[in-house]
């Protein structure tokens, strides 16, 4: 995630906080630094900057009424988007995957992936007899293509009056 926001969390609104991804300790969030591109940002504490751990991705939820509210922020949202799944940098690969599909599941109370498996028809299985099967035979060989001649010279005809 090389273009995250670390987040910072209010426990006063009720929600229990879960850090999903953290950042490591020589991270702080810069304040004096406007230009990156020339200047090189130094931790200075003196100026407010707090160096630690920060918390990428959280996992809130809290119990409205007999229910429970379940949200999940990020501070960089291209950490699920297609190009960033199977991405690798300086020798590391992204587990991306992994983190959005765990996500999943604790949003849908580990009932995912679901279950879309269904009972089987009775009828699955096709059977015509031999006059049907000529029928066929003759629609696929013979009607259709001309069908098909029919329509195409149909194409022809009318483009050459134009």
């Amino acid at each position: 995630m090389p273009d995250v926001v670390g987040l910072v969390f209010d426990p006063s609104k009720g929600f229990n906080a879960s850090p999903v991804i953290v950042t490591d300790s020589l991270c702080w969030n810069e304040l004096q630094t406007t230009d990156f591109l020339d200047d090189k940002p130094q931790y200075n504490p003196e100026t407010g900057e707090k160096q630690g751990i920060i918390p990428t991705i959280l996992a809130l939820d809290r119990k409205v009424g007999d229910k429970e509210q379940r949200i999940v922020i990020t501070g960089d949202a291209d950490c699920v988007s297609n190009g960033e799944m199977s991405k690798s940098r300086n020798g590391y690969s992204s587990n991306n995957f992994t983190v959005i599909t765990g996500t999943f599941k604790w949003l849908s109370y580990d009932e995912y992936p679901l279950d879309t498996e269904r009972i089987n028809p009775e009828d699955n299985a096709v059977s015509i007899g031999r006059d049907a099967r000529k029928m066929v035979r003759y629609g696929c060989y013979a009607l259709l293509p001309l069908i098909f001649a029919a329509c195409g010279i149909t194409i022809l005809v009318r483009r050459k009056r134009r």
